[in-house]
């Protein structure tokens, strides 16, 4: 008995390594739906396919896109915010300015009657699902950190 119980633990080893890691995708096989696949509980219970085919995650009434751009292998993270009437163009620059020096992991921007938040994924070497959950976790505290920002400055 004590060897069928050492041989059953050794055989699931690897399928916990394997559990631990998450799940890889190569870049091949990088569309819309197989990150939805790949998306945690948390996540994917927030999330939908878009009319474009962009997966759109809501939590907290922050929304984040997420688009797979084949062609340059990289999957663009952004969120948005609209409705800017309270600052002039020169002033919102600045703001947009001291938030990017100031940060290293998402890029802000004016686009149109927008603020853009946006970070990419380099997905070359493929994407891991821990590593993906992970980086949108991220996205979604800057994200909050950034509208506070703008709050604070009377942007919104």
């Amino acid at each position: 008995m004590k060897k069928f119980l050492a041989m059953l633990i050794l055989l699931t080893i690897p399928a916990l390594t394997i559990f631990a890691k998450g799940s890889e995708l190569s870049v091949d096989d990088i569309t819309t739906e197989a990150l939805m696949d790949i998306l945690d509980k948390e996540y994917s219970d927030n999330a939908l396919i878009d009319e474009d085919g962009d997966l759109f995650i809501k939590i907290d009434g922050i929304g984040i896109y997420i688009e797979v751009d084949e062609d340059r292998e990289l999957i663009k993270l952004y969120t948005q915010w609209g409705d800017l009437e309270k600052v002039s163009e020169t002033r919102l620059c600045k703001l947009l300015n001291k938030w990017n020096s100031d940060k290293i992991f998402a890029t802000a921007y004016s686009y149109k009657d927008l603020v853009v938040l946006e970070h990419y994924i380099c997905t070359t070497g493929g994407i891991n699902s821990v590593n993906f959950n992970e980086t949108i976790s991220w996205i979604f505290g800057i994200a909050d950190s950034f509208a506070e920002y703008l709050h604070e400055e009377d942007v919104l």
